[in-house]
């Protein structure tokens, strides 16, 4: 039978180096778990941690909680979004793992049962609440005889003064210690160094300020190949890191997060909020944000539906080419359907299929306005007639199939002919031939299907261009130059090609040699272009590309040892950086970059430490003209975030050197083997 007791003061012992007793986390919360309990603390807070629903999200009203020992203090309503559909559970989840205690959903279980956690309430996007505060199999109260919550308020200012004081007291005397001993361990390395020195790259942690030559301070700074060849072949070609980033801080909220891709113009990154019709513009440079509201007398205005990768909210500003400022784009497909162009003259109906399909509304962009009026640019489309082919007896009679999973419906403008035309992918051309001669029927899959437009009428054309299947997610896009650019793969082994193509030029065609692929069976991210290698679909554990230069096609494995488990791909996240020739795909951890797209040519840059943790609408942006990058979305607070970072102009980045990794471990600095030296 053992005794335990505490908390006493710790006696330091010299002939240690440490104290006679220690406290742990452990400590604590037994402690507090058995005066205290698990629930949530009521004391002069009838509604502590209370939900209601706001605009669709639960708000947390504030409060305290307890969880095994562990507490939680919400100082203000604390918002989190709820899905559409079904009844979710409002929750405190406690996860050791990450140390915390974090506010969440979950869907609500048949068996009631919630390890860890106590349900707050059950609730729904329509306003629905159920408050399970008071129901013990599920959550539970703490009540008050004695003014509870003063002491618990004493206990935690207690250890957040007194106790960590003393510890850095404590720590303070270790480090003393730690640097007695690196001077020992210094003399015995030395001598070891002399027997077997340590290879170039090898990294080891030092308090001491005197290293021997040919070390560098792993303080991720830039390192020449010049002047450290055998270094730079160690760690791999020059990338960026962390620390190059800077958050951009800037004024104002972004309210909702039903929020569109961002789009870089006149230094600001613009989003469109679908929650409250807002254009939001955040300053690069930082500084207040822009907000424009917008609204339509177009009843349609009002049938766009919260953004998903299914439905994504597609933000497009056209800078004019004939004439001044900027035209604002907002669309998206609301599904697959057929648009049937067939001769008949029935301009409504075919007008009632693009508004309730893709609807698109524009508007005139002014970054000083703080209000702006959006409309239909297109209203009808033009009508399809049936062909007769002039070598076969047949004729034709076209459809097209209008596409939600294929197409993202970006906009762009062309000049022809001195008139600016609109460009969208929509979805891809049918037809249909009937032989006169044999009274035989045979459907046909054609190419891209575009709507064109300009600002001459509201009546748009649908054309088609002989182009690859799509395999990923086509639309035309700033970041491949104003091309839409689609990439087919072959589904079985007796298909021996892969191919790319793209619109409104021919300039990413591709066709490469390619056993067969296995699909990713989601919605995947937009298809990026480069100057050689065209990436069709891709998440974090592979990638799909065709070369035009090699003719051969891959199914890659980036192979990144440190991806958190947080990582994934979004909608349009990814970008090739001309000028610097490289891929940079954002993870909402971080990017994963690489220059030739092969298995073991991939890198990692951890972005967590200047931005957070991205788990919404993440976004990446490159600034040929600044040679920035930007890395934007909605945190796991739902706040947005955007931060940059700025890359070096004078290196072509893999050829040219390598950066130094930031390593260090409880304050202790690392340093790498840079290079050989004498004796």
């Amino acid at each position: 039978m053992s005794v335990y007791y505490g908390f006493f003061d710790a006696k330091f012992e010299e002939s240690t180096a440490s104290y006679d007793r220690e406290y742990d986390s452990a400590d604590f919360t037994q402690y507090f778990g058995e005066i205290i309990g698990s629930g949530v603390c009521i004391h002069d807070n009838p509604d502590s941690m209370k939900v209601s629903i706001q605009d669709g999200s639960a708000a947390v009203a504030p409060g305290y909680l307890f969880i095994d020992g562990y507490w939680l203090k919400n100082d203000a309503d604390y918002v989190v979004s709820l899905p559409a559909d079904g009844v979710y559970a409002v929750l405190a989840q406690l996860d050791l793992g990450n140390r915390m205690i974090r506010i969440d959903v979950q869907q609500k279980r048949e068996d009631a049962s919630y390890p860890d956690a106590l349900v707050l309430a059950f609730a729904d996007a329509q306003g629905n609440v159920e408050d399970t505060r008071y129901d013990t199999s599920l959550c539970g109260v703490i009540g008050s005889a004695g003014s509870l919550a003063t002491k618990i308020e004493f206990a935690i200012q207690y250890i957040d003064t007194e106790i960590e004081g003393r510890l850095e007291q404590a720590e303070a005397q270790i480090n003393a210690k730690v640097e007695e001993l690196d001077d020992k361990i210094a003399e015995v390395d030395a001598q070891v160094a002399k027997l077997a020195p340590p290879a170039v790259g090898t990294i080891k942690f030092s308090a001491s300020q005197s290293i021997e030559d040919g070390w560098l301070k792993c303080d991720g700074s830039f390192v020449s190949e010049q002047e450290y060849p055998e270094l730079v072949a160690a760690l791999g070609k020059l990338t960026p890191s962390q620390d190059k980033f800077n958050l951009i801080e800037y004024s104002g909220d972004i309210q909702g997060v039903g929020i569109s891709n961002f789009v870089l113009y006149e230094d600001y990154l613009w989003t469109y909020c679908l929650d409250n019709h807002t254009l939001y513009g955040i300053p690069v440079n930082g500084g207040e944000l822009k907000s424009v509201s917008t609204s339509s007398e177009d009843t349609h205005f009002n049938s766009l539906v919260h953004p998903s990768m299914d439905y994504p909210l597609a933000l497009s500003i056209v800078p004019r080419k004939v004439g001044a400022g900027a035209v604002v784009f907002i669309a998206q497909m609301l599904s697959d359907s057929p648009i049937q162009p067939g001769g008949d003259g029935n301009d409504a109906a075919k007008s009632d299929d693009i508004q309730k399909v893709i609807p698109i509304f524009s508007g005139e962009l002014s970054v000083e306005s703080e209000s702006m009026t959006m409309k239909m640019p297109v209203l009808t489309i033009k009508d399809g007639i049936s062909t007769k082919d002039p070598v076969y007896s047949s004729y034709i009679w076209e459809w097209y199939a209008l596409s939600n999973r294929k197409c993202v419906p970006y906009i762009v403008s062309v000049l022809k002919d001195g008139v600016e035309q609109y460009y969208c992918a929509v979805g891809c051309r049918k037809a249909w031939r009937y032989d006169t001669s044999s009274h035989v029927n045979k459907y046909q899959d054609g190419g891209l299907a575009v709507l064109v437009w300009d600002d001459s009428s509201t009546e748009g054309d649908i054309i088609t261009e002989d182009t690859a299947g799509c395999d990923g997610r086509v639309g035309f896009s700033t970041k491949n130059k104003d091309h839409a650019v689609s990439v087919s793969f072959p589904l079985q082994s007796s298909q021996s090609y892969a191919s790319s193509s793209s619109y409104p030029t021919n300039m990413f065609n591709a066709s490469g040699r390619s056993g067969s692929v296995e699909l990713l069976p989601y919605l995947g991210p937009l298809n990026i272009a480069g100057s050689d290698k065209m990436i069709a679909q891709f998440d974090i554990t592979c990638v799909h590309w065709v070369s035009k230069l090699s003719g051969t096609s891959k199914t890659v494995t980036p192979l990144v040892s440190s991806l958190p488990a947080m990582a994934k791909t979004f909608l349009d996240a990814a970008q090739y950086l001309w000028e610097k020739d490289i891929y940079f795909i954002f993870v909402g951890t971080g990017i994963i970059f690489s220059r030739t797209l092969e298995t073991g040519d991939f890198g990692y840059l951890d972005t967590t430490g200047v931005i957070g943790i991205i788990t919404q609408y993440g976004d990446l942006r490159y600034d040929s003209d600044t040679g920035t990058v930007y890395i934007m979305g909605i945190d796991s607070t739902n706040q947005c975030k955007a931060a940059k970072i700025k890359l070096d102009t004078l290196y072509n980045y893999a050829n040219d050197g390598a950066w130094l990794p930031l390593i260090a471990s409880n304050g202790v600095p690392a340093y790498i083997k840079a290079k050989e030296t004498e004796g």
